[in-house]
C-alpha cells in the first residue's frame, strides 16, 4: 500500500511540472502567454504583442514596440504614439496633437474656439459670438458686430471710427459740438464699454424748471411734432407762461397773444448751444428759445456737412412749435420772431426753413453765425417775406473749407431772390449783411473759442438786427451790406 501511495504522489507532481494549476486561474503560465480566464485585468506579458483587457478596457495595453488602443468604453482618453494622434470621440474640442497632425479645426461644440497651427486658417469669427472676430496675418479687416453695431472692426483696412456715425460730416468744435454740459456719458453693459449716441446723452441732463441769467424763468421740456420728439427750453417773464403750465406765477390765457417777441435758436451739430443756452432770458424784450434737433446725432436736417437730408421734415417742426404749440404754454407776440443759427443750425434755417416758412413770420429776422446754404427747396411767397426779412451772415477768417464755399453762394441766392422780387439795392444792403473779420476758427467770433465766440454774438443780437449800431466788441462794425461786401477767407481750419 505504501509503495502504490508514493508512486501516485510522484506520478502527479511529474503532472504539475509540466502545466499550469487549474485550481489557481489567477497565476499565468511562462511561455505565451494567455489571459487569466478568472481575473482578466490582470494581462499577459510577451514580447512584442499586447492585447486590451476584456473586463476593464479603461486600462490601456502597452507593449515593448509602444502600441496602444483606445479603451472600447473610455474613449476620452486617446492613443499615444508619435505617429498617430487622434481626435477623441466624444469631447471634439479636444484637438490633434503632434507633428503630423492636421491644422486644428474649430470645435464642434464651441465655435468661439478657433484653430491655431503652422497650417491653420485666419482666425474667423464666431459664429455664436459674432463680437468676437478674426485675427492673423492673412485675416481680413475686422468687421462691425452683427449684434452690437456700435462696436467696430479693428485691422489695417478698417475704419478709423467708432460707429456709423464715422461717415458723418461735424459742423462744430473740433472735437464735436457735443462736448460740454456732461454730453460725454457712457453706459455699461456686460463689462463692455459703449459710447450712447448723442441723442441718448442729452436725454440723460434733467429737464424742468430753472432761473435764468437775468432772473426769468426757464422751462425746459419735451414734445412730439409730427412724429419727432422736440426738447425745447423757453426762457421768459413767469407771467408770460400760461396757467396750463406748472410755472409758479403764471398768468396767461393758453392761445392768447403777449407783448414779448422771440429769439429762437438752433444749434449746431452736437446740440452743445442747446445746453449752453446763450440767448436765455429776456433781451431786448425777445424770450430766449432753444429747440434740440429730433436726430440721434443732434443735427438740425439729418445727414451730415451741406447735404441736410430731413431738412424739410425738420424745419416744418419748428414751424409748427413755433406757431401751434409754443402759444398754448407761453403768451408772445407772433409779429416779433427772430431767429439765431449756429453752424448747422445755420444751415437749417437758410436752406429749408426761411424759404419755406418766412413767410408766415412777418417783420422776422435770421442771425446765422458760422453757416449757411442756398434755398434747398422751393422758396414760398418770396415777394411777402423777402422785402422784410432781416438777415445777418457771419463767419470768420479761417471758416470751415465746405462753409468758405456755400456762405458766398448763399448770400449770392437770397440777393437774386430780393433782386427778383423788386428789392432795390439801397434796401437790399439794409435787409442783408454779413461780415468776416474775425481771426478765428469756426464759430471763434472773438478769436478765442468756439463757445465764447457763440456768446459773444448772442449779447450783441441787438446791436446786429434789431437796428441796434452793429458794433460787436473785439470786431467792429459788422453791418456790411451784401451787395457792397465781399468776403476774404484765410486758411481753413
Amino acid at each position: 500500500m505504501v509503495s502504490f501511495r508514493n508512486a501516485a504522489l510522484q506520478a502527479l507532481a511529474v503532472a504539475l511540472s509540466l502545466s499550469s494549476v487549474d485550481a489557481s486561474p489567477r497565476r499565468v503560465t511562462h511561455g505565451v502567454s494567455s489571459i487569466d480566464t478568472r481575473d482578466s485585468r490582470r494581462v499577459t506579458h510577451e514580447i512584442g504583442v499586447t492585447t486590451i483587457y476584456t473586463r476593464d478596457p479603461r486600462r490601456v495595453t502597452k507593449g515593448a514596440d509602444g502600441t496602444q488602443a483606445i479603451g472600447a468604453r473610455d474613449s476620452k482618453k486617446a492613443t499615444k504614439s508619435p505617429d498617430a494622434p487622434r481626435i477623441t470621440i466624444r469631447d471634439p474640442r479636444r484637438v490633434t496633437k503632434g507633428a503630423d497632425a492636421q491644422p486644428l479645426q474649430i470645435s464642434a461644440r464651441d465655435p468661439r474656439r478657433v484653430t491655431k497651427g503652422t497650417d491653420a486658417q485666419p482666425l474667423q469669427i464666431s459664429a455664436r459670438d459674432p463680437r468676437r472676430v478674426t485675427k492673423g496675418a492673412d485675416a481680413q479687416p475686422l468687421q462691425i458686430s452683427a449684434r452690437d453695431p456700435r462696436r467696430v472692426t479693428k485691422g489695417s483696412g478698417s475704419q478709423s471710427a467708432g460707429d456709423r456715425r464715422s461717415k458723418i460730416t461735424t459742423l462744430g468744435t473740433p472735437a464735436g459740438e457735443s462736448a460740454s454740459k456732461g454730453i460725454q456719458a457712457r453706459a455699461r453693459n456686460k463689462g463692455n464699454t459703449q459710447t450712447l449716441t448723442a441723442q441718448q446723452q442729452a436725454a440723460r441732463i434733467p429737464g424742468g424748471l430753472s432761473t435764468a441769467t437775468d432772473g426769468s424763468v426757464i422751462m425746459d421740456s419735451s414734445v412730439n411734432i409730427n412724429g419727432l420728439d422736440i426738447r425745447f427750453k423757453v426762457s421768459g417773464p413767469a407771467a408770460s407762461f400760461s396757467t396750463a403750465t406748472n410755472v409758479t406765477g403764471a398768468a396767461a390765457t393758453p392761445g392768447t397773444k403777449g407783448d414779448v417777441g422771440l429769439n429762437v435758436l438752433l444749434h449746431g451739430d452736437g446740440g452743445q448751444s442747446f445746453f449752453d443756452f446763450p440767448n436765455q432770458g429776456v433781451n431786448e424784450n425777445l424770450a430766449g428759445i432753444a429747440l434740440l434737433a429730433p436726430n440721434e446725432n443732434l443735427f438740425w436736417g439729418g445727414g451730415s456737412g451741406l447735404d441736410r437730408t430731413d431738412g424739410v421734415e425738420h424745419a416744418q417742426a419748428v414751424r409748427d412749435f413755433i406757431l401751434d404749440v409754443l402759444p398754448q404754454m407761453f403768451s408772445f407776440d407772433p409779429n416779433s420772431v427772430f431767429f439765431t443759427g449756429v453752424s448747422g443750425g445755420s444751415l437749417l434755417l437758410s436752406g429749408f426753413f426761411m424759404p419755406a416758412h418766412a413767410a408766415e413770420f412777418p417783420n422776422a429776422g435770421a442771425l446765422l453765425n458760422c453757416g449757411a446754404l442756398a434755398p434747398q427747396v422751393s422758396v414760398n411767397n418770396t415777394n411777402t417775406f423777402i422785402g422784410n426779412t432781416r438777415l445777418h451772415f457771419q463767419t470768420t477768417q479761417n471758416e470751415l473749407a465746405i462753409l468758405q464755399q456755400s456762405i458766398p453762394e448763399a448770400i449770392a441766392a437770397y440777393a437774386d431772390l430780393a433782386t427778383s422780387a423788386g428789392v432795390p439795392d439801397e434796401l437790399l444792403n439794409v435787409l442783408h449783411t454779413v461780415n468776416g473779420d474775425p481771426a478765428g476758427g469756426h464759430c471763434e467770433f472773438d478769436g478765442q473759442d468756439f463757445v465764447s465766440g457763440v456768446q459773444l454774438m448772442a449779447d450783441s443780437f441787438a446791436d446786429v438786427m434789431q437796428g441796434g449800431s452793429g458794433e460787436v466788441d473785439g470786431i467792429g462794425n459788422v453791418l456790411g451790406g451784401t451787395g457792397e461786401t465781399t468776403l476774404e477767407f484765410g486758411e481753413a481750419t
